[in-house]
């Protein structure tokens, strides 16, 4: 699943993302899969942050090496580009999910990402 969301702010996009990421990486069975992904470290900076309530050491965990694995912002032709990435590079199906911080940026996404 690819978080997705045309925008003209990535960085913004990638922000809140990883702020909201931090409960989802923890969770049960998705802690083992990012481990098994190669995101350990990630999944332990997270979960040790979240067991001492630090929402900023909770957000500094989550690596930029993630985001760019998990995240794909900015114009709809860059977030088409990576989508065509991924399915060049084996992914028959990738199942988008847009990511929005607002109904506007959802429309947006689905409007300029659409098949044509």
């Amino acid at each position: 699943r690819v978080q997705c969301c045309v925008t003209d702010d990535p960085h913004q996009i990638r922000e809140a993302f990883a702020g909201a990421f931090g409960a989802y990486i923890v969770a049960p069975g998705y802690d083992r899969f990012f481990t098994w992904q190669g995101f350990g470290d990630v999944v332990e900076g997270v979960r040790a942050a979240r067991e001492a309530r630090d929402r900023v050491a909770s957000r500094a965990a989550v690596s930029d090496e993630l985001l760019n694995a998990l995240v794909v912002a900015g114009s709809a032709d860059e977030v088409r580009g990576r989508l065509k990435a991924f399915m060049n590079a084996g992914v028959d199906t990738p199942a988008v999910h847009v990511f929005w911080p607002d109904p506007q940026a959802a429309w947006r996404t689905m409007r300029e990402v659409a098949p044509g």
